[in-house]
């Protein structure tokens, strides 16, 4: 599967992970904070665009 997106596109997409709410409950904070100056540093401008790539599977068949 591929989409467009921008930063805050992949921000909000990373923001609903499971694993992110755990690591809120169990520490106070949030742990994207702490990667967004890096994912900035490498993406360039905020609003641009970049391909975002991941596989998509299905499991499908009848009992």
């Amino acid at each position: 599967m591929t989409m467009l997106w921008s930063l805050d596109d992949l921000m909000g997409y990373l923001a609903t992970w499971s694993s992110v709410a755990a690591y809120k409950a169990a520490r106070g904070e949030d742990p994207l904070k702490e990667v967004y100056s890096d994912l900035c540093a490498v993406w360039g401008a905020a609003n641009d665009r970049k391909n975002i790539k991941w596989p998509l599977s299905f499991r499908i068949g009848r009992i």
